[in-house]
């Protein structure tokens, strides 16, 4: 396991928590380089599966991983277009 998230859904002081996210280093570090990933970008990358499934995204379907897949991409791309400047 690369990734976890613990949903919380809960609120405090007029913020809404969504849940915690654990990233495994070393898994996330042997797979940026088995991937040919930089690591920030694969560390980025993670977060924003792990934020998904924090908002109800899963991919035990087909159908579910691509749409998971294409909001990853468009999420990642639009920081990556705002920070790369």
């Amino acid at each position: 396991t690369n990734i976890l998230s613990f949903p919380m859904q809960s609120s405090y002081m007029n913020y809404h928590i969504l849940g915690d996210i654990v990233l495994a280093n070393q898994t996330l570090l042997k797979e940026a380089v088995e991937q040919k990933i930089t690591k920030y970008d694969y560390l980025c990358k993670m977060t924003i599966h792990g934020m998904l499934h924090l908002l109800g995204y899963d991919h035990k379907t087909e159908k579910q991983y691509k749409q998971m897949k294409k909001f990853e991409n468009l999420i990642y791309n639009s920081l990556k277009l705002k920070y790369d400047k």
